[in-house]
């Protein structure tokens, strides 16, 4: 990658095997397929893969501009609706609850199916590092009761720990990902180390949430039997 220039970003060549973005930045990737059209002049020919590394938007950013941005949040939200009322409709459904079709009930589906902003382990991994891991480490470091000057072992030890926290939290990129709720517990534990009010982590702590919420369910239902 280039030298980070604030006002404006490199497009460099990409390869998915070395290309990274810089720290607490994500990579914007245009790649193309070869052109199967005979009647284009590109016939045959495969453009080179390109990126380019980005800042990540800030949460206080996104608020600041809310009302402008309100009008496509909204005209968003009803391809959301649309898409809610299209599966339930395939299920045989004969009735589309206004909770189905809310805000919140557009959130859940949107963190259910990932397609909120299509965050990446990429993208989450870097936030993390931005807003989580230093804190973290901090935490850890007292709990385990070490001191200023660290050993190798004792630092590698919290590496190793903060790396594994940044692994499942980074996973909450995937909308299928899910975890028994000892280990919910622990992550919102470490998300709560995040900025008050940041819009990851509170999105992240409402999807630990469920989970716990629905494995209780689903404790109590095999309970019945």
């Amino acid at each position: 990658m280039s030298v980070i220039d604030t006002l404006n970003h490199s497009v460099v060549a990409y390869d998915p095997k070395a290309t990274k973005a810089f720290t607490g930045q994500r990579l914007s990737k245009v790649t193309y397929k070869t052109v199967t059209d005979k009647e284009s002049p590109l016939y045959g020919i495969k453009r080179d893969s390109k990126c380019v590394s980005l800042p990540l938007f800030k949460a206080e950013e996104v608020v600041s501009q809310s009302a402008a941005l309100a009008p496509y949040v909204i005209e968003y939200l009803q391809t959301v609706q649309d898409k809610i009322v299209r599966e339930r409709i395939d299920a045989g459904a004969s009735s589309i609850s206004m909770a189905e079709v809310s805000i919140a009930g557009c959130i859940e589906y949107l963190d259910t199916n990932n397609e909120s902003g299509r965050l990446t382990k990429e993208s989450v991994a870097s936030w993390f590092n931005e807003n989580i891991a230093d804190a973290l480490t901090v935490t850890l470091a007292d709990k385990l009761g070490v001191s200023e000057t660290p050993t190798d072992a004792e630092s590698n030890k919290i590496i190793a720990v903060v790396e594994a926290f940044k692994g499942k939290i980074s996973s909450l990129a995937g909308g299928k990902t899910a975890y028994e709720p000892k280990i919910c517990k622990s992550l919102i534990n470490a998300l709560e180390l995040a900025p008050a009010g940041d819009v990851l982590a509170t999105r992240f702590t409402a999807r630990l949430n469920k989970m716990i919420a629905d494995h209780k369910n689903d404790d109590e239902l095999l309970n019945l039997l």
